[in-house]
């Protein structure tokens, strides 16, 4: 090739990108948002594109949105959709050194994917987009930081509009229970081991404290710290401190692997689901409903048990149950009905006292963690059987270490009483389901032996005149667990600055 050859074939080469260049100036103006949107919502993998890349990369997969046929005024929408899909399925990616053979299974799986994607918008219609199938709450959790991101740039282009997914989502398979999950110690503060040991130290040696560097606080500042380190979850009930829109526990295989979801009175929920699955707390399920972001709602949307579910600290993902009453679409799950697999804390409570049965701290409500003991085990609370072995061994070895501080404690006039559980909330309400069989306090009676006399009581609460007035009730734990991250948090900044 000459010279003027190569100078001919350049300015063509210069035109064509130029002309490339006006073309994405124009999309850019004219899909503005929708560009914006997408460049700032599809899921990064991990990875912190340019800016000029994630452009790049929204106004291709505009392109191929507009070649299925889609209208202007559909494309935002549209575009909602198809980032809500690559969230929920994620395009599948080939990491680290890879053979023949596994560049080209891995080119199958993307057209697999890409067929999806097409399947997924190319199913608009006047009920809207089509419902995307997820097997379960694992990998829409695991993705939560893409959510949070989709969620973030939707604000940023249409402020007007609810932080929620445009499509439905149609979970095939899950447990639903009556709980509520608590933010555990090592979610907080994303496992910073350092500042929960330092605490820890700090606690059994506090000044003015009678049981300081005692085998007893130790125990107790220990314990308390283990049963919240992944979270446990509080049993719901009709108390005060359910007055509102109230959530169900949501989940798959475990309650840290779970979501909030709501829409429906839970008790019509709980009692639809009886009648296939009765005296059980966690139900096997299918549910259809839409993805929100919880830190996205003001004021008191959710009852004060579940407030946090709207704190910026927490970034809850919520569920809203598609339907109305008692069709909302929160069904029981006919497949594989044996595989009644859910796990949790199972625990019980006690509350230490003095020789006169109050608490140490009744007077400092900041303080009254310092109080509790938590007794606990990682059950299956689907499967009755395999429940009912796990409360009694949990009575069991509550019951003998009681015995034992009660007697190694004789000095400190140490009496303990029951404070709640997960099968009773002993706040003066009722739960929206009753345990199934015998409670786990009741079953301690008969393993209470070789105390002394009064020191345990395990005698039912008042419900017209609960014990310290329900302030160490299941339904009171939320505040008292957040009390205590308040305190961690002020040894944090006074210990680091």
């Amino acid at each position: 090739m000459n010279l003027d050859n190569l100078i001919h074939a350049s300015e063509i080469g210069s035109f064509a990108l130029s002309l490339v260049v006006i073309i994405l100036s124009l999309l850019s103006i004219y899909y503005r948002s929708t560009i914006k949107l997408l460049a700032d919502g599809l899921p990064a993998y991990g990875v912190n594109h340019s800016v000029a890349l994630r452009y790049v990369r929204a106004v291709w997969t505009l392109v191929g949105m507009q070649r299925q046929g889609i209208h202007r005024e559909s494309l935002f929408n549209t575009a909602r959709q198809r980032i809500e899909v690559e969230v929920v399925r994620p395009r599948p990616i080939l990491v680290g050194p890879a053979s023949r053979s596994d560049r080209k299974a891995h080119r199958a799986k993307v057209r697999e994917w890409r067929e999806f994607v097409s399947d997924q918008l190319g199913q608009l219609s006047d009920e809207g987009p089509k419902p995307i199938q997820i097997k379960n709450t694992t990998l829409l959790i695991k993705n939560t930081d893409d959510v949070k991101r989709y969620f973030e740039a939707l604000k940023r282009q249409r402020s007007n509009l609810k932080q929620e997914f445009y499509t439905l989502l149609n979970f095939e398979s899950g447990f639903v229970a009556p709980l509520r999950l608590m933010t555990g110690l090592i979610a907080k503060y994303e496992e910073n081991w350092a500042q929960i040991v330092e605490a820890y130290g700090e606690d059994i040696t506090r000044p003015n404290d009678d049981l300081r560097r005692s085998s007893l606080r130790k125990f107790q500042a220990f314990t308390f710290d283990c049963w919240l380190l992944w979270g446990p979850s509080i049993p719901i009930c009709n108390c005060e401190q359910w007055e509102g829109v109230v959530a169900l526990q949501f989940g798959y295989g475990d309650e840290n692997n779970s979501i909030a979801v709501y829409g429906a009175s839970p008790g019509d929920v709980m009692e639809k689901l009886h009648m296939t699955e009765p005296h059980r707390i966690a139900r096997k399920v299918t549910v259809t409903g839409r993805l929100q972001w919880g830190p996205a709602y003001s004021g008191n949307t959710f009852c004060p048990a579940q407030i946090s579910l709207q704190s910026d600290d927490e970034e809850d993902l919520l569920i809203k149950a598609a339907g109305i009453g008692r069709d909302v679409m929160i069904e029981p799950a006919g497949d594989n009905v044996s595989a009644k697999y859910y796990s949790a804390y199972i625990w019980i409570i006690f509350a230490m006292c003095d020789d006169n049965g109050v608490p140490f701290h009744s007077k400092e409500s900041e303080f009254r963690w310092r109080d509790l003991i938590p007794f606990f085990i990682h059950g299956n609370i689907a499967d009755l059987d395999t429940y009912d072995m796990q409360t009694s061994e949990l009575a069991r070895s509550s019951a003998a270490a009681m015995v034992r501080l009660v007697n190694e404690n004789k000095d400190k006039g140490l009496k303990f009483r029951f404070a709640c559980a997960i099968d009773e909330t002993a706040c003066g309400g009722s739960m929206i389901v009753s345990p199934p069989g015998a409670t786990i306090r009741s079953k301690m009676e008969e393993f209470i032996v070789d105390a002394p006399p009064g020191s345990i009581k395990l005698a039912p609460f008042d419900r017209a005149d609960p014990f310290e007035r329900g302030a160490l009730a299941s339904c009171a734990l939320p505040a008292i667990v957040k009390s205590y991250y308040d305190h961690l948090d002020k040894k944090q900044k006074r210990n680091h600055g």
